[in-house]
């Protein structure tokens, strides 16, 4: 099958361009012809992406489907020419991430998460499949131990890491390493496979999950502590982010404490039941025969 994926940019390693990455490889390896249509590509595509044809115009090409990320590529849409197309919203902050009124063949919108999907149904009058994020189970190392806490990475380049947090560990002697804004996917990886703990939002809980980390939810000014498969079903309902209403002014002491009495294990559980890339694929595959 001849499939074109879009996104907006292919620059950073960011939440959209790691999805693009994951679903792209796991097409290809099933023996799809996979093309990716940006605006604009960067290092990120040059390390990642230099086995796939990446353009920035697909006029006069044909595909039989399209998984296409930020409704700016549809701003023209018979510049875009698929016989079924699956659009994807991926937040609810931006214009690009607002699903398009029209579309000129068979399509479904789908939204990352419960929260994007009720944002775009009370403001656009579009309803959407929810489909979570994706992971690979072969990008990190597994650990699944119950081991002490020697190493932990805070994995929120966007947000500070506030002096309470940091002294939590430093003063229990546990090493604390922040992910600075450029880091590579592969520093990343290299980062998470010697970290017991992860603390983050988004994406960087589902990928420190399939890694069996332990994983707690938080950015510069809230927290919803770990992540257990008891509280799962409201952390993702949000995208593993704190906009949860649930949040809290994390206590460190304590969160510390709890985590380290959980088992990671049951987080790669929870990560490969519900975010390996061949089950969401599947799911996307699902919905298009269901018109």
């Amino acid at each position: 099958m001849k499939i074109l994926l879009g996104n907006h940019t292919l620059l950073k390693p960011r939440g959209s361009e790691i999805w693009t990455w994951t679903i792209a490889e796991y097409l290809k390896i099933k023996g799809h012809d996979v093309t990716i249509l940006t605006n604009e590509a960067g290092d990120f595509a040059t390390e990642y992406l230099s086995d796939l044809e990446i353009v920035t115009d697909v006029t006069g090409r044909k595909f039989d489907l399209g998984i296409i990320n930020h409704s700016r590529h549809l701003n023209d849409s018979g510049a875009i020419d698929v016989e079924k197309a699956i659009l994807v919203s991926h937040g609810r902050l931006t214009d690009i991430e607002r699903p398009p009124l029209k579309f000129h063949c068979p399509h479904r919108h789908v939204s990352v998460s419960n929260e994007v999907r009720s944002h775009w149904l009370n403001n656009n009058k579009i309803d959407s499949e929810v489909i979570v994020n994706p992971v690979r189970k072969d990008w990190f190392e597994i650990d699944m131990s119950k081991g002490p806490l020697n190493t932990v990475v805070c994995a929120n380049h966007r947000h500070h890491a506030p002096e309470r947090m940091i002294n939590a560990f430093v003063s229990r002697g546990i090493r604390f390493i922040r992910i600075e804004t450029g880091f590579s996917q592969s520093e990343i990886m290299r980062l998470f496979s010697i970290a017991q703990l992860v603390i983050g939002t988004g994406r960087y809980i589902y990928e420190a999950m399939a890694s069996g980390r332990r994983v707690i939810i938080a950015d510069s000014k809230h927290g919803l502590g770990y992540v257990t498969e008891n509280n799962y079903n409201n952390r993702v309902w949000y995208n593993m982010t704190t906009r949860n209403p649930k949040r809290i002014v994390p206590n460190w002491d304590v969160l510390i404490e709890k985590c380290l009495k959980h088992n990671p294990g049951k987080m790669r559980h929870l990560a490969m039941s519900n975010h390996h890339v061949s089950k969401i694929v599947g799911k996307f595959f699902k919905i298009l025969n269901e018109r």
